[in-house]
């Protein structure tokens, strides 16, 4: 996407709300799904334990569902 607002490529792959934010055109090769994986040694780790607290917030999947209904309706 920051090559082709700098005019460095005319065309690339990105994922759709990178594309978005920039206000570049987006075409569906393939829906977006996310897995993440983390050591089991640092599974405890604050920072961890925040992002897995955040996944699991029922407003995180509210925003997530708003975020890929304004994208799919663009």
């Amino acid at each position: 996407a920051a090559a082709i607002v700098q005019h460095r490529a005319d065309w690339g792959v990105a994922i759709e709300a990178i594309a978005r934010s920039n206000d570049l055109g987006f075409i569906t090769v393939q829906d977006e799904h996310y897995d993440f994986a983390i050591p089991t040694t640092r599974l405890m780790r604050p920072a961890v334990q925040a992002f897995i607290a955040l996944l699991q917030e029922e407003e995180t999947h509210r925003q997530l569902l708003n975020m890929r209904l304004s994208t799919s309706s663009a």
